[in-house]
């Protein structure tokens, strides 16, 4: 059961992210204590996401020390809420054996996101690059004339997101995205290759932080979200990648079933 107090930050718990502080083993317990937080907000967040709007996902928290996975430092501590293992059956099914160890890692896949750091907090939706499925189905929504119009449609309301490709230093505001805009944004994203960021930012000192309303604010914040979410991520009912393979395939297969045309002597 989270409790009030279990998910209350303070202004230490962004203090332990100083750049001469990231890299210090004797605030391991500091931010084990930041990352319980961070773990009790983003579980009031799933919550919200499945009684709210029937999303079931998955929650994963950061590592709170340095290790070789961080570059021996902490420079921020994130939670993710992300698919299933019962949701990526479908895709263990496209894809085979060969890539569903593609498939384990939580990070790797369209994701909802918290990341408490020394400036602040970030939140929203976040594709790895190496999530390629759903890149991949990105990409083609953002080819496709009318996807472009029902994403611009979805991406227009939220005034205070931004989109950004992989680590580039251009921001596109989320109310400016129009389908052309969007086409522009398309031809510069490569899947597999560009990670894709749509969030939104807090400053530390941002009294709504500390407060103890913060995580049902954090939680009304990604319910924003979910509808951009559904447009974006791969499923059976929203595939854009495999589905026309499939169907080139299910061609040649009619194809090598019809029978040979009759010949008149």
């Amino acid at each position: 059961m989270v409790t009030t107090n279990d998910a209350v930050l303070l202004p230490s718990d962004f203090a332990v992210f100083a750049p001469h502080r990231q890299r210090d083993k004797l605030l391991n317990p500091a931010r084990r204590k930041t990352r319980a937080k961070l773990g009790a907000i983003g579980k009031r967040s799933q919550a919200h996401l499945k009684s709210a709007h029937g999303l079931a996902l998955q929650i994963r928290t950061s590592i709170s020390h340095p290790y070789s996975f961080n570059a021996y430092k902490v420079d921020a501590l994130w939670f993710y809420l992300s698919r299933e293992k019962k949701d990526r059956e479908g895709l263990h099914a496209v894809l085979g054996e060969e890539f569903s160890e593609d498939l384990d890692p939580n990070y790797l896949h369209l994701l909802f996101f918290g990341e408490i750091h020394e400036k602040g907090f970030r939140t929203g939706l976040r594709c790895h690059e190496r999530a390629w499925w759903d890149t991949q189905n990105i990409s083609s929504i953002l080819k496709d004339a009318a996807g472009r119009k029902e994403l611009s449609a979805l991406l227009q309301p939220l005034a205070d997101f931004l989109l950004r490709i992989h680590d580039y230093q251009k921001l596109y505001r989320a109310e400016e995205m129009t389908p052309g805009l969007l086409q522009t944004f398309g031809d510069y994203f490569k899947p597999g290759e560009h990670r894709f960021t749509l969030w939104t930012e807090y400053c530390a000192d941002d009294p709504r932080l500390l407060s103890a309303d913060w995580p049902q604010v954090l939680a009304d914040r990604l319910s924003l979200l979910v509808s951009v979410y559904r447009k974006l991520a791969w499923s059976p009912q929203n595939d854009r990648v495999f589905h026309e393979a499939r169907a080139r395939g299910a061609d040649r297969s009619a194809e090598g079933r019809a029978p040979s045309p009759r010949t008149t002597s």
